[in-house]
């Protein structure tokens, strides 16, 4: 059987069993993030891609990627 995967699989909690951010917080005030955010929303809007995993967490993959790139 295969393994739990998506958004319902990847809850994440602190000690206390409230909701912890996503690793990927850090990136939210960049002006990328709201691009890249408009982006993802259009592309589902259109049916272009369907979201498996919460946007938070495909933004913020996108704009580390794309930060580690300038390097």
């Amino acid at each position: 059987m295969a393994g739990k995967s998506g958004p319902m699989a990847r809850k994440i909690t602190n000690s206390s069993g409230a909701k912890a951010e996503h690793p990927y917080a850090n990136f939210e005030r960049d002006p990328l993030w709201k691009t890249l955010n408009r982006a993802v929303a259009a592309l589902v809007k259109n049916q272009d891609i369907h979201e498996l995993t919460k946007r938070e967490y495909i933004v913020g993959y996108l704009c580390k990627t794309i930060n580690e790139s300038k390097r």
